[in-house]
């Protein structure tokens, strides 16, 4: 969970433990290795 805090996603705290559901942060992390690897490609 702290790493979609400590990322470029522009998540807060109050966001990822408090408002998202689990679902929502495993998706949430998909996404970030997504665009990580994209923004690696480059």
């Amino acid at each position: 969970m702290w790493r979609l805090i400590l990322s470029d996603m522009s998540l807060d705290y109050n966001t990822v433990f408090h408002q998202m559901s689990e679902e929502e942060i495993i998706m949430a992390n998909i996404a970030l290795d997504m665009y990580i690897k994209a923004k690696n490609k480059k």
